[in-house]
């Protein structure tokens, strides 16, 4: 029996053996003038199978690799005699139709080949890929060079041929080549053997610049939603007089009942004594409160009405029920995103302006002209980066990311902000962009994107912690060759591992939509007053509750309850200029809400501290 088991396992094995095709291998070297393959030999390929599919005979195996009889092991490497001309017997090209979600990159890297190559044979795809679409796929697999690696060329120096010519042949520059052979700068030899980096690693990208004389309106007097409430003035007639009273609705998750309780029943670890993270939420109302009390001060009569929404949609829903909320000016938050679509409905029938205080999700804003968001998106961040970076024209921009999902995202509005912001320049009619996959290249990669001798914009589009950390410290290494200036996200302001003097030495720049000036009166001010009054130190959130409430607090008073067609950063009131934010709302598209424009570039100074970053330069 044991002999029957042991003989269906070796015909098994054979049967296996003998299936395995044979593929020609990428890698040639030259020996003696002679050109071979070097073949690595699988599991389940025999000497007939590998002399048929390089059409040699085992004779010339043998020969070629100084054996009589060649006895095959996984992992052999053999030299097989190339015939012919030298040239695979494969096409030059494939031919490839684009299927449904297929992207250059995704294209890229199932061909083994740089999207700077699909470029190359293919100009009419820098217009983007359209499903159904036929390309050439060119083959590196043939090419004058003597072997590759999975990175590299391995090329011999031919007589009368210059380091130009060898870039022409591969697609480079010559720079690219000096790179990975420091030795080519004394001048090239017949037989030298070069390196020639296989991908360029970066998509470099020419955006076309379009050019537009049309006003960015912020100003929405004649908007085609203006409407007449009964009892309401339009907003440019209003003028505030004593007895007339706003209600403003703070609707928080306070988790007013469960705070109440024993601190032994709170389960957060990180401040035991607040539940589920509500700290920020008190703080907020400390400084919302403090904002009602100015407001007061200086003449506006006010109704608070506080509602704890516990982050709970139905919550909010029985909260809008009540009585009083029908005589409601204008409301802030609730917070959470599932939280505001609540009460989307209820504030657009009631002509209700909401405010929300810290989400940056600009899809709230959709189809619902009475909300606004204070703190600016992602995009709105990024539009404001470009801006920037459209003083800086003469500098190399390079955007590195590791291949994530919300960092391929963020590159698409790095691209689309950054055409818009460059358009205000008429001499300018295109922006290059060098976008590096560090995943797939490393550091080689990031390397061969930087320019010497220019000043290279670097935007890492991340906030992974430990990705962020590491490019941090390769790109301080490289700061001592190449001049850089990094822009980030504040975010990593909370990162554990990053030393701020390498922010420093890179020229860090992030887009932030709140600073505190420790040096300005009003924020040395507040600072006295909310210290005297609760015994501890402001957080942001609230500095951010009183700005807010101050702010909005004002526009009622100037403009009544329809502020938002009057809202401009160029009035004095109400004051755009918060503690640490600033105001400049315009509609997000037509029909849609109003965002927040008001973002700030901040940089460090010598004593590693975030200032404002002069923004005219």
């Amino acid at each position: 029996m044991k002999k029957f088991v042991l003989l269906i396992l070796l015909m098994a094995n054979i049967s296996l053996w003998a299936q395995v095709p044979v593929k020609r291998s990428g890698k040639i070297t030259t020996i003696n003038n002679q050109k071979f393959y070097l073949h690595t030999v699988e599991l389940g390929q025999t000497i007939y199978s590998i002399c048929k599919a390089y059409d040699v005979t085992q004779k010339d195996l043998s020969k070629a690799n100084n054996q009589v009889n060649v006895s095959l092991t996984v992992g052999l490497v053999l030299k097989i005699p190339v015939v012919g001309n030298g040239k695979s017997a494969e096409p030059d090209f494939l031919w490839h139709k684009v299927l449904p979600k297929e992207t250059l990159y995704s294209l890229s890297k199932q061909f083994g080949i740089s999207i700077n190559d699909l470029y190359a044979h293919n100009p009419d795809i820098r217009q983007g890929l359209h499903v159904g679409e036929v390309i050439k796929i060119p083959n590196l697999s043939k090419g004058d060079f003597d072997y590759q690696t999975d990175v590299f060329f391995v090329y011999t120096v031919l007589p009368g041929e210059t380091l130009f010519s060898i870039a022409q042949k591969f697609g480079k520059t010559p720079a690219q080549i000096q790179m990975f052979n420091s030795d080519v700068k004394k001048g090239l030899q017949v037989g030298q053997v070069l390196k020639i980096p296989k991908y360029n690693y970066d998509n470099t990208e020419r955006l076309p610049v379009f050019h537009s004389n049309t006003p960015d309106l912020k100003n929405f007097n004649y908007d085609p939603l203006y409407f007449e409430d009964k009892d309401i003035v339009p907003c440019g007639k209003f003028q505030y007089k004593d007895g007339m009273t706003f209600n403003i609705a703070v609707m928080l998750p306070l988790y007013l009942a469960e705070n109440s309780t024993s601190l032994a029943v709170n389960s957060d670890k990180k401040d035991h004594l607040f539940y589920k993270n509500s700290q920020r939420f008190f703080e907020m109302y400390e400084g919302i409160l403090l904002a009602i009390q100015q407001l007061k001060i200086e003449g506006l009569s006010l109704n608070l009405y506080v509602y704890d929404t516990q982050n709970d949609a139905q919550i909010v829903r029985q909260i809008q029920e009540k009585p009083e909320f029908d005589k409601i000016d204008l409301i802030i938050g609730p917070v959470y995103a599932a939280n505001i679509k609540a009460l989307s409905w209820y504030i657009k029938k009631r002509h209700i302006n909401l405010v929300s205080p810290l989400s940056q999700n600009s899809e709230l804003l959709v189809d619902n002209p009475f909300v606004f968001q204070v703190l600016p998106s992602q995009e709105m961040q990024a539009k404001k980066t470009s801006d920037f970076l459209s003083r800086l024209y003469d500098s190399s921009i390079v955007i590195i990311h590791n291949g994530s999902e919300d960092e391929l995202k963020m590159i698409e509005i790095y691209k689309q902000k950054l055409v818009t912001s460059f358009g205000t320049n008429p001499d300018i009619h295109e922006v290059v962009l060098k976008i590096v996959n560090f995943k797939s290249g490393g550091t080689n990669a990031i390397e061969n994107a930087l320019s010497p001798g220019l000043d290279n914009i670097v935007i890492l589009p991340s906030n992974e912690e430990v990705f962020v950390t590491q490019m941090i410290e390769k790109l301080h290494l490289m700061s001592k060759n190449y001049k850089i200036c990094l822009f980030g996200s504040p975010v990593w302001e909370n990162f554990q591992n990053i030393e701020s003097k390498y922010l420093k030495e890179l020229s860090f720049n992030n887009s932030s939509p709140t600073y505190v000036d420790y040096t300005n009166w009003r924020v040395q001010s507040f600072l006295k007053k909310y210290r005297s009054i609760y015994n501890i130190e402001p957080s942001i959130y609230a500095y951010e509750g009183y700005d807010i409430a101050y702010y909005f607090g004002n526009a009622l008073k100037t403009y009544g309850r329809n502020f938002q067609f009057c809202l401009s950063p160029f009035d004095s009131a109400p004051n755009p200029k918060g503690l640490v934010l600033n105001f400049d709302f315009s509609r997000a598209g037509s029909g849609n809400g109003f965002e927040n424009n008001g973002t700030f570039i901040l940089e460090y100074n010598n004593e590693l501290e975030l200032i404002k970053a002069d923004t005219n330069k």
